[in-house]
């Protein structure tokens, strides 16, 4: 029987499914669904490039592999600029639209061995570890109500996987983060050495 872990917050729902695949993947499921009266905006949308046409290059398989506690979180959310770096703008995932009383459902293919990955890192290959070690692993998916205020914020972008809606600057610290875990299934990862 699948697992499926579960967690609530403002009137909405994050479900998610992990399981192994093996030919050396995973595949991670979830489900949003928005029991709110707002419009809910999902940062599920990570892009690594914006092309000379405006297009943002996003990937559904792209989560953000962080570091902490003992285990691996994987996450869809809006990263903390590093206290020891500088950026001239910070980098704000495109996000789904999800209205009152819908859901939506991601497939989110992994591959493995995970790698810490953020929007800021700089770990190259030669700074992990060779032999991957299992970890338990949590998922994070942020997301915010809107009013209709917010909703006119929302700017319509093209990206390699259809339309999104985008919002030019967010602070992370507005985002609500909802988190499932540790899952059963355990994840090889390369950890930094």
């Amino acid at each position: 029987m699948e697992e499926k872990l579960r967690a609530e917050a403002l009137k909405c729902t994050l479900e998610a499914a992990l399981s192994s695949l093996e030919a050396g993947g995973a595949v991670l499921v979830y489900t949003f669904e928005n029991g709110s009266s707002q419009n809910a905006y999902l940062f599920n949308r990570l892009w690594t490039d914006i092309a000379g046409d405006g297009t943002f290059a996003v990937d559904p398989g792209t989560v953000h592999v962080e570091v902490a506690g003992g285990g691996v979180l994987l996450s869809k959310k809006i990263m903390p600029v590093p206290e020891n770096m500088r950026v001239e703008k910070r980098i704000v995932p495109c996000t789904t639209l999800v209205k009152p009383g819908a859901r939506f459902q991601e497939t989110v293919v992994l591959r493995l061995p995970l790698r810490p990955e953020s929007p800021y890192s700089t770990i190259e290959d030669k700074d992990l570890a060779k032999e991957p070690v299992r970890r338990k692993v949590w998922f994070e998916l942020a997301f915010f109500l809107s009013t209709p205020e917010g909703d006119e914020l929302a700017e319509t972008v093209k990206t390699t996987a259809g339309e999104a809606k985008y919002f030019d600057v967010f602070p992370h610290t507005s985002q609500k983060l909802l988190r499932v875990g540790p899952f059963s299934t355990e994840l090889p990862i390369r950890l930094p050495k």
